[in-house]
């Protein structure tokens, strides 16, 4: 049983191994676990010390082109080492794997010539921890919302992400609510994620278009705001079709908390099982909490080999 892990902002592959260290004695010993590196050198995220050596992460912003390009390196890292049987992300590698994920979900369901998804999934079952958000790598993805700002929206998300209340967002312009829903889900990733230490402080977010005018030489830049998965404006085809086990962190930030719950809906209900554990933002460690994640991770591998028998 071969499971790709997918490790968070500003660590890297040997600190996510050591996060995991609980959970990977406990669980199965013919289990091989394989670590893929992000891309980007980056800031430490919170708690990590310099002796931790080179932080990575695998994007260094959320547009749609820094997501195609991530989404593509899972691909690519398939293909040069896998196959592999299970999908574990913690934290931005739960963000890819949940982007992966539904990126593959949509694929597999066009008819259309460009479908680049295999016949059969690449993953059998994913471990989503803290995974907080998915992301389209498809600049068209609520474009509707995104272009066609008026002057009174350009002043309202003059501040954005930060500082716009609910009253704000539903001034926005039609259509509604689907735009505030749009905006107001997204503003509060970005500036919770800011505040926390997961995005760059410094980084581009991506959303400057959106506070001003756009002209014919600007338009390209609205490609740039995050396509961050909204579930009320979800497809059917964009549901994730394999098990999956969803993991957040009592004492995590109830914004980050309620956007890894609403990410839930992405998934197939009858494959998904849910446990929140003692601890934060981090991988379980207390020893009861390692217990339920493997029995809920034996029960994915369970039933994606039953879903994948039938394919």
């Amino acid at each position: 049983m071969r499971i790709l892990c997918l490790h968070g902002y500003g660590t890297s592959p040997a600190i996510l191994r050591h996060q995991l260290d609980a959970f990977i004695r406990a669980a199965d010993p013919s289990y091989e676990f394989v670590f893929l590196e992000g891309e980007n050198e980056c800031p430490p995220a919170r708690g990590i010390g310099p002796e931790a050596g080179p932080t990575l992460c695998y994007n260094l912003n959320l547009s749609p082109e820094s997501v195609r390009s991530s989404i593509d390196l899972v691909d690519a890292f398939i293909e040069s080492d896998g196959p592999f049987d299970g999908l574990l992300g913690f934290s931005q590698g739960g963000f890819l794997a949940l982007s992966y994920l539904v990126d593959q979900a949509e694929a597999m369901a066009s008819d259309g010539p460009s479908a680049a998804a295999p016949s059969n999934p690449p993953f059998k079952f994913a471990v989503l921890l803290s995974s907080v958000a998915a992301f389209s790598p498809d600049p068209h993805y609520c474009g509707d919302l995104v272009s066609g700002l008026t002057a009174k929206d350009n002043e309202i998300l003059q501040d954005f992400p930060f500082g716009i209340d609910d009253d704000d967002y539903a001034a926005l312009s039609p259509p509604q609510p689907e735009r505030a829903i749009f905006f107001r889900s997204l503003g509060r990733l970005l500036s919770t994620c800011v505040e926390g230490g997961f995005i760059d402080p410094h980084g581009d977010l991506g959303v400057d278009a959106v506070k001003a005018p756009v002209t014919d030489e600007t338009a390209s830049s609205l490609d740039d705001v995050p396509r961050m998965f909204n579930t009320s404006l979800v497809r059917p085809s964009q549901l994730i079709q394999i098990p999956t086990v969803h993991v957040t962190g009592r004492k995590d930030d109830p914004v980050l908390v309620g956007l890894s719950q609403s990410m839930e809906t992405l998934c197939e209900p009858r494959l998904m099982r849910k446990m929140t554990h003692e601890g934060g933002h981090a991988p379980p460690r207390s020893a009861r909490d390692i217990k339920t994640l493997v029995g809920n991770v034996e029960w994915a591998i369970r039933e994606g080999l039953m879903l994948a028998n039938t394919m």
